[in-house]
């Protein structure tokens, strides 16, 4: 069960981000749409362990929390190379 309410809560939020949609009756589209998705999913018995590994859900936050990090360090990087009055970057093949 506990995997059928993270299936839903991501596919709810997923639906949401992309749709960006707001207005009463499409959220209720998309809720149904959403159950009946995890109602599928259900029967079809594929939310076990590995198609949905909750588990690994903290694992993951910090992963993307430190690869977003690294992105920004990388573009600060950039700007200050190409900002710089003086270039210190030899561009050869």
């Amino acid at each position: 069960m506990k995997r059928s309410f993270s299936l839903a809560a991501f596919l709810a939020l997923l639906w949401w981000v992309l749709s960006g949609q707001t207005a009463p009756l499409l959220l209720a589209f998309g809720l149904a749409s959403v159950l009946v998705t995890v109602w599928l999913a259900r029967r079809m018995e594929i939310v076990d362990h590995e198609s949905h590994p909750v588990h690994l859900s903290a694992a993951l936050s910090r992963y993307w929390l430190k690869l977003m990090r690294e992105i920004v360090v990388s573009n600060v990087d950039v700007v200050r190379a190409i900002l710089a009055p003086r270039l210190a970057i030899e561009p050869h093949f």
